[in-house]
């Protein structure tokens, strides 16, 4: 049977925003791979009830690929945090920031990824928080003992 890949999802998102979502994107030069309304319902089954609370606007690069996480976060920060953390800063007034990192494990062992001192001081700078959830599916199929 042949190896699952990993699921990693790096994201930036921006929340609580009164403006349009075209304003966010001009102003990051960004185009967003998700969005939300506020108020609007969160899923389209009828017996899911739940609202988004505020507006949403993700940008997000999704890779499958069963190589090491943290080359992928620093690719994302050095290519599209870094150029634009000026502008995310001036955004962080009138919005919430967020970086977010998930990760489906389906082969492999613990990443144990580190956000090193600068990387750090960057998410400060520009006032996101840190959102990290890592979920580990591997079992003995895809996990050999």
């Amino acid at each position: 049977m042949p190896l699952k890949v990993n699921e990693n999802y790096i994201g930036l998102k921006l929340f609580g925003f009164e403006c349009g979502f075209e304003e966010i994107s001009d102003q990051l030069a960004l185009t967003p791979t998700g969005t939300a309304r506020k108020c609007l319902p969160k899923s389209e089954r009828p017996a899911d009830k739940r609202i988004w609370s505020s507006n949403v606007w993700l940008y997000e690069c999704v890779i499958k690929s069963n190589d090491f996480i943290g080359d992928h976060i620093t690719k994302f920060i050095d290519d599209i945090i870094i150029p634009k953390r000026d502008v995310i800063q001036e955004l962080s007034k009138t919005c919430e920031i967020e970086f977010s990192i998930v990760q489906y494990m389906h082969y492999g062992c613990n990443p144990g990824f580190c956000l090193n001192n600068s990387q750090l001081r960057i998410f400060a700078e520009i006032g996101a928080e840190l959102n990290i959830d890592i979920y580990c599916l591997w079992d003995n199929v895809t996990h050999p003992e």
